[in-house]
């Protein structure tokens, strides 16, 4: 109890401040988009002191479903949120990932993926359509590649030989958009 006999967060039982905590940090999806400019700031609480943050911090990451939708295979944005230690891998995250056929943007996001920068999305929803991304499986190969201790560079030429697969289907991959 503070000096003056008036209680204060910090001063209450551990199981009210998470009840607290919890009406304050749950609510909607939290959506993050690759066209974004900037990113979502966390809530409040997170911010007060170093205590509530460490208290708190799990159950925003975790009682809360993030949502990220990659357009162009533009992972920018995701790869930001992750570097600032913002979404951890136990998180709740659910990935849209709109048909592209960007191989740059791409090639970015997996080696981010490669580096541990970035979580490996589990759940990809493709806007309209029930194939999956092709984001999903070069992905996929480079979480395998990294499991088998294989080098960047390997992982790279392995990448370069699946893209010329994927362009002897769709001859779109054999090209080098902006990104």
């Amino acid at each position: 109890m503070a000096s003056s006999g008036a209680w204060t967060l910090l001063t209450l039982p551990s199981e009210m401040r998470n009840r607290i905590y919890r009406e304050v940090l749950n609510g909607d999806e939290i959506e993050i988009s690759s066209t974004d400019k900037f990113l979502p700031i966390e809530p409040a609480v997170l911010r007060t002191c170093r205590q509530a943050r460490n208290e708190a911090l799990a159950i925003y990451y975790k009682e809360n479903t993030f949502v990220f939708r990659i357009y162009d295979n533009d992972a920018r944005n995701l790869i930001k949120y992750c570097k600032l230690s913002l979404l951890h891998k136990d998180s709740d995250a659910a990935f849209e990932v709109a048909s592209s056929r960007n191989w740059k943007n791409l090639m970015v996001w997996a080696a981010a993926v490669f580096r541990d920068e970035c979580i490996f999305p589990l759940l990809m929803y493709p806007d309209g359509g029930t194939a999956v991304p092709a984001a999903f499986h070069v992905l996929e190969v480079v979480s395998q590649l990294k499991k088998c201790s294989v080098a960047w560079p390997a992982a790279e030429a392995v990448l370069g030989q699946m893209r010329m697969a994927m362009a002897a289907e769709n001859r779109v991959w054999a090209y080098d958009l902006a990104g």
